[in-house]
């Protein structure tokens, strides 16, 4: 199972060193999409997220995070699936007022309001969503994620990526789920490929599983 997932990185880094010439195209302000596949000893994750206006310069916006876990036992207690999609408001150049839902494998459809705080240059990006939760039990959520990525000369960049999450039951007041996620490598235009490892907590009693390998990620304008 693991080979093929191998050589598909292998590819992928091939098709970075083609580096297609970079295609006239009119600036725009919107985030490209990153895309994200780790490959790691226990199981494979997918990642991808989502920001946009509707309107170039307007107030309303978009925003949407999907995540899939597959085991590589292919039990199905152990593959997991995590959607959330807001409607976004700025309220300032940084913080915009956020509703809509999140969808996942173990609660389903939970209704959620809260805020989400980016900031964002050619070096940093910090993204804050913390989340009340409107379904049973009112989880507290927050995720957090802050790149660095410096440019290390006219073609490499350097990468790295920590991305937290937190949820909190207020009403049983104990810890539901958590996890924290480390990225290191390198990056060439909208590529980047490197070493990683994803730490999860689960439930009352921080039940803990480790994921460690290589990921692969590009960056899709739109």
């Amino acid at each position: 199972m693991k080979r093929p997932l191998i050589l598909f990185l292998i590819l992928f880094l091939f098709q970075i060193a083609k580096a297609q010439e970079p295609a006239a195209h009119k600036e725009s302000h919107t985030p490209p999409i990153p895309v994200e596949l780790f490959v790691g000893d226990r199981a494979i994750n997918i990642l991808a997220v989502t920001t946009k206006p509707f309107k170039e310069g307007g107030k309303w916006g978009y925003f949407n995070f999907t995540n899939y876990t597959g085991d590589f036992k292919n039990t199905g207690e152990h593959n997991e699936f995590a959607s959330q999609s807001l409607l976004t408001y700025k309220l300032t150049k940084h913080l915009s007022a956020t509703a809509g839902f999140l969808i996942n494998h173990v609660t389903g459809f939970r209704k959620q309001i809260g805020l989400q705080y980016s900031y964002a240059s050619k070096t940093w990006l910090v993204v804050l969503v913390p989340v009340l939760d409107l379904a049973d039990g009112n989880n507290l959520e927050m995720m957090d994620l802050v790149e660095y990525k410096p440019q290390l000369n006219d073609k490499l960049s350097l990468y790295t990526r920590l991305q937290g999450l937190i949820i909190y039951n207020p009403t049983d007041k104990h810890h539901a789920r958590s996890y924290l996620t480390a990225r290191l490598g390198l990056g060439i235009k909208n590529y980047q490929l490197g070493l990683g490892h994803t730490t999860d907590w689960y439930g009352e009693n921080h039940f803990v599983k480790h994921n460690t390998g290589i990921f692969a990620r590009v960056l899709l304008e739109h």
